[in-house]
């Protein structure tokens, strides 16, 4: 049986169908009884999303009225829609875009800097319109399972991709990224913070070298790659299974430092630093609509 493949891009970079390319030979064996039929970068599509879909896997978050309706044509087509990446599963960095009124973004582009050299005017013919908020892909139609990621892991996609051509239930990890950390686990909580340009101690846990590091509030399933040479997690996976909310884990995790080390985290810079991919749908954004309603 051939089952019918679609993938569809929204509001981002299309690094999570460079992922999907990525898996390589992987992919040629999961393509063998596999028919795509609809993919905008990886195929010529003039075409409009076909009917009877089996799979679909959708990237980017939804940041115009267009990507709203094509997440909803695609949802009334597919039988199994994937959040495809961090952007459709969480609101990505794109999500931090709530932090700001959306026109007066639009009017800092087009008014007030010089990329669009002598023109002061917003496009308006052809163009989609931008939301009031960006929103992550379920905010919009229920969807089937996540692959989490900036941009997911080739192997990931690989795995879920074949559990559900086999007709299986795919799973992620429950496990968070220290878990799977090579690097000496935390024993101490930080008393101070260091900036990432510094040179951390080869083979300690970079969290209790004072490193923001979001290892112990992130999904595993990455192999600890950023950490494991010295680069601290940023936490584009998401939040682990058992985290409440990405955010607020990472802030209780540094607790323990003292008033003027934590006097540095404003509110942009919290929401920029502990809820880089998932700030659209974390408790902070839920607090500013339920503020912004009043």
């Amino acid at each position: 049986m051939t089952v019918r493949l679609a993938t569809m891009g929204m509001s981002g970079c299309s690094g999570c169908h460079i992922a999907l390319l990525d898996t390589g030979v992987a992919l040629l064996d999961l393509l063998k009884d596999v028919e795509l039929v609809y993919s905008y970068p990886i195929v010529d599509v003039k075409n409009p999303i076909p009917d009877n879909i089996d799979v679909a896997l959708v990237e980017g978050s939804v940041r115009t009225d267009h990507d709203q309706e094509m997440a909803k044509e695609m949802r009334r087509k597919a039988k199994f829609l994937i959040a495809f990446g961090s952007c459709s599963a969480f609101g990505g960095v794109n999500g931090l875009a709530n932090t700001f009124d959306s026109q007066a973004g639009v009017k800092y582009v087009y008014y007030e800097t010089r990329s669009m050299g002598e023109q002061r005017q917003v496009p308006s013919e052809h163009v989609p319109t931008i939301l009031p908020e960006n929103l992550r892909l379920s905010d919009v139609v229920k969807v089937d399972f996540i692959i989490p990621g900036c941009p997911p892991f080739p192997d990931e996609i690989a795995k879920v991709l074949g559990a559900l051509l086999a007709g299986e239930t795919p799973s992620l990890s429950t496990k968070s990224v220290c878990d799977e950390c090579p690097l000496e686990q935390l024993t101490a909580a930080p008393t101070q913070l260091r900036r990432i340009y510094e040179i951390p101690e080869p083979n300690k846990c970079l969290l209790s070298q004072g490193f923001i590091c979001m290892g112990p509030a992130t999904r595993a399933g990455c192999k600890a790659e950023c950490p494991s040479r010295g680069i601290p997690c940023t936490g584009c996976r998401g939040p682990a299974e058992t985290v409440w909310d990405q955010g607020v884990a990472m802030l209780d995790a540094l607790a323990a430092l003292e008033e003027k080390e934590l006097a540095e985290f404003k509110l942009p810079r919290i929401t920029s630093t502990f809820a880089k991919y998932t700030y659209a749908s974390s408790e902070l954004d839920k607090i500013r609509k339920r503020v912004k309603q009043k």
